[in-house]
């Protein structure tokens, strides 16, 4: 397992008739392959380990993982941009006459369409720990397009189960803002790193960075003094993490201090995955809950709805799930 560099929790709740055995059966119904020629997204799920391993879970306990991942072809702009200018030239050659905008515009479709099969495809995926306990998930990414997409993917394979963004009650940047002015005191378990961003409240689109400096210095507090806010700012748990946290709970640069990533190649790969979410699992369920306390506790779960992701899913109408 690539170990989390971003983490962001959700609760999801399974009605009260599921158990951990139908969550696999659920997620095969969009197992991810290869993009289709004529589509430009696809989405799915597979083994976090050997991709065409037909199992989409690893599991250790009531911790399961998976990888969730988006196939979509890239076809530059300035490649169909060119090839249009090419063939209305060629038109306007033939036809002595200007190509209609109408024209045009079938051209580009056409021309979308033909060069969509030679498009590169990149993928991007992000593995996904259920914690069934908890009834969270942990994911490992925190770009709102492939969490988008995942929550989609979830609503589709997962419909009646509650799939809600973790949130703590307090504002996380008026308190991050209070713990740095020292207002309020910085829980014991945290200690300050060296790096921040401060944000002007009333124009979101002036900060300041900080980095490699003592976060008490004179230059950021009377920043903090002029009115300035907390946007992000890194922090250090106990001796085990190191991490920026942000406006949405999410937890971004992570570095594992106390832990060894160099494992028994012996092994095997499976029984190291294994080990790795032996470990990883209680971690992300620690960390969450010790901050979510810090800032308010994060409340319960939802009782799950008909409408699975409520909150979070927003329609992907050219998006081919699954395909």
């Amino acid at each position: 397992m690539v170990w989390f560099k971003q983490l962001q929790a959700f609760w999801c709740t399974p009605p009260a008739d599921k158990t951990q055995e139908d969550l696999e059966a659920a997620l095969a119904k969009q197992v991810i392959s290869d993009c289709p020629s004529t589509s430009t997204l696809s989405y799915g799920w597979e083994n976090p380990i050997n991709a065409h391993d037909s199992t989409l879970l690893v599991s250790v306990g009531r911790f399961h993982c998976a990888k969730f991942t988006v196939a979509k072809r890239l076809l530059p702009l300035d490649v169909i941009r060119q090839t249009v200018a090419d063939r209305v030239s060629q038109l306007e050659a033939q036809q002595g006459m200007p190509v209609s905008k109408r024209e045009i515009k079938r051209l580009t479709e056409e021309t979308h369409f033909e060069l969509l099969p030679k498009a590169f495809i990149q993928r991007k995926s992000c593995f996904v720990i259920w914690d069934w306990d908890k009834q969270r998930l942990y994911v490992s990414q925190t770009q709102q397009a492939l969490l988008d997409h995942l929550s989609a993917s979830l609503a589709f394979c997962i419909p009646g189960w509650s799939v809600k963004l973790c949130k703590p009650e307090q504002n996380i940047e008026k308190q991050m803002t209070r713990w740095l002015k020292q207002d309020d005191q910085l829980p014991s378990a945290f200690t300050f790193g060296d790096a921040c961003q401060l944000a002007d409240p009333k124009d979101r689109f002036c900060s300041i960075r900080f980095t490699g400096n003592e976060l008490q210095s004179q230059s950021v507090q009377q920043h903090l003094k002029d009115g300035m806010w907390v946007k992000q700012v890194q922090l250090q748990w106990q001796e085990r993490l190191r991490f920026m946290i942000n406006p949405n709970f999410a937890l971004s640069q992570i570095k594992y201090l106390d832990l060894d990533k160099e494992t028994d190649e012996a092994e095997g790969a499976i029984a190291q995955f294994q080990t790795e979410l032996a470990l990883l699992g209680p971690l992300y369920r620690e960390i969450t809950e010790q901050l979510a306390d810090s800032l308010g506790g994060i409340g319960e779960p939802e009782a799950p709805s008909t409408m699975a992701a409520d909150e979070l899913v927003r329609p992907f109408e050219d998006a081919t799930p699954g395909v």
